[in-house]
């Protein structure tokens, strides 16, 4: 599991005294075991800089008058650098740090065609985590590809320990080309959304797997060293395009076709296509997997469409663009409405973000204290945040008449205005969760998704403290983190294994102690 570079700033105590002992321990972020051996660097100013090795406990000591500000920066063979910086303040009488290290591996292989087994070079390889973004490195930069060298080989180094996919890449791409209007007219429109065999190619493979789409198995997990994983046997085969038309669209506002993949909580653009209204287009080289093809339009007014794709369509595609729809957004809190809203949701705004389309919505309007009214696309799925006063959440949620389990979230219907009704209790939960400083603490609800999680993640404030407000009644799950949120639901779950639960009731005010991640 990958855990990125953090620093644990673990306990302060407060008297006056003319220096400040600072005692640290250098652990391994992953194993939480401590590093022997390793390096600390500090400088403390207006004092020279001093360098420590830590002892066969991974501790180690010094001193620094107060109002000076202290630099500490650690290494260890195999290891990420880590550093923190502070002022020390008068009054505090001892500091304890404790700084993770993230362990740095190397990944390599070879690319092979499966039928003659001869290295294929020239292919673009890309590292992945498992919800499809790029890993940062030991210098903290995202986005690790290269192209497989003439004997086909690749290698990939400074990695975090941790889970990872392959993006494998080949020539021709996927693209997409314009199909004019004098081609659909008459005669020539069949030939012109004819489907066709296109060039030969290995398409685009996630491995471990088959396709375009990351598996459900288990990826390739380094823990320590390099990992060499052989030979990646390609298949090479006739790829597939498939042509379509733009439907309902408004003459002269620009327009624009997307092949879309997923990426992270949303998408990544595999090729666009600017084109205009009456005019057709051609998706070029499909790989096996899931893909969306999306067309947007300027306008005003705008329109919008999106529909699944892969490998298998066939026949002609029709993106229907539809014009934006409005949704009546309807707040109760306890049967009050209109007048007898509640005067300190005065300030409530909504969030309204696409789930998957690559569009921006506007916030809802502000008709009164307790109507709003959004503009969204028909057909898709959109998340709805509010900024609520600490003691309210959303109670019920009910879009069209129907009530939902789910209340963050709405698929729009298709019709020119529905209605959203959200009521809201001024009873939620509040949970203060309490760590060393300089953590961060993580508050999952119970059966919430990967990506519902990761709005939930908060940074301890300098006291060691974070509050979480808006609680529904229920279970959650509170743990620390010596960095950034998990990036995957597979490092989700191993923090899980070792979180705190706590039941929170309506009405209620609790709080929790952390122990160091």
């Amino acid at each position: 599991m990958k855990l990125p570079l953090s620093v644990v700033l673990l306990a302060i105590t407060t008297t006056a005294q003319n220096s400040i002992p600072i005692r640290g321990t250098v652990i391994d972020a992953g194993t939480h075991a401590p590093i022997p051996g390793a390096q600390v660097r500090l400088a403390s100013y207006p004092a020279s800089a001093n360098i420590l090795i830590a002892d066969g406990a991974g501790k180690f000591e010094f001193q620094a008058p107060p109002g000076s500000k202290v630099s500490v920066s650690v290494s260890a063979t195999g290891y990420s650098q880590s550093a923190v910086a502070r002022t020390l303040q008068q009054g505090e009488s001892q500091i304890q740090i404790q700084i993770a290290l993230n362990r740095v591996v190397d990944l390599k292989g070879r690319l092979v065609d499966d039928q003659s087994g001869k290295p294929i070079a020239g292919l673009r390889v890309e590292v992945i985590t498992r919800n499809g973004l790029e890993p940062a490195n030991r210098t903290g930069l995202a986005g690790r590809a290269e192209n497989s060298s003439p004997d086909g080989g690749f290698h990939f180094d400074d990695l975090f320990a941790g889970e990872y996919f392959l993006r494998i890449s080949s020539l021709p791409a996927p693209a997409l080309q314009a199909i004019s209007a004098k081609e659909l007219a008459g005669e020539n429109r069949a030939k012109a959304l004819q489907s066709s065999d296109g060039e030969l190619g290995y398409g685009i493979v996630i491995w471990p797997g088959g396709t375009a789409d990351i598996p459900e198995s288990s990826g390739i997990t380094i823990t320590s060293g390099t990992m060499d994983i052989g030979d990646i046997r390609l298949t090479r085969s006739t790829l597939h395009d498939v042509a379509g038309e733009l439907i309902s669209c408004d003459e002269g506002a620009s327009l624009q076709v997307m092949l879309l993949r997923k990426r992270g909580d949303g998408t990544a653009r595999m090729a666009t296509l600017d084109t205009e209204c009456g005019a057709g287009f051609r998706v070029l080289n499909l790989p096996e997997g899931s893909l969306t093809l999306a067309a947007i339009q300027g306008g005003p007014p705008r329109r919008f469409a999106s529909m699944p794709i892969d490998a298998r369509a066939r026949g002609s595609l029709a993106l229907n663009l539809a014009r934006m729809v409005s949704v009546q957004m309807l707040l109760e809190v306890g049967g009050a409405f209109g007048r007898d809203f509640p005067a300190d949701l005065t300030s409530t705004r909504f969030e309204i973000q696409a789930e998957s389309a690559p569009v921006r919505i506007d916030a809802p309007d502000k008709l009164s204290s307790s109507e709003f009214e959004a503009h969204v696309f028909p057909g898709e799925r959109y998340r709805l945040s509010a900024q609520l006063p600490p003691n309210y959440y959303v109670k019920q949620f009910s879009y069209s008449g129907v009530s939902s389990e789910d209340v963050t979230g709405f698929t729009a219907a298709d019709a020119p205005l529905s209605t959203l009704r959200i009521v809201l209790s001024n009873r939620a939960g509040i949970l203060e969760a309490r760590g060393p400083l300089g953590g961060q603490i993580l508050l999952v609800r119970e059966g919430a998704s990967f990506a519902e999680a990761r709005l939930s993640f908060k940074a301890a404030t300098r006291d060691g403290k974070a509050t979480f407000t808006n609680l529904r009644p229920g279970k959650y799950f509170v743990f620390m983190t010596p960095g950034a949120a998990p990036d995957s639901q597979a490092s989700l779950d191993e923090y899980l294994r070792h979180s705190t639960a706590v039941t929170i009731e309506e009405g209620q005010r609790a709080s929790v102690a952390l122990d160091a991640p």
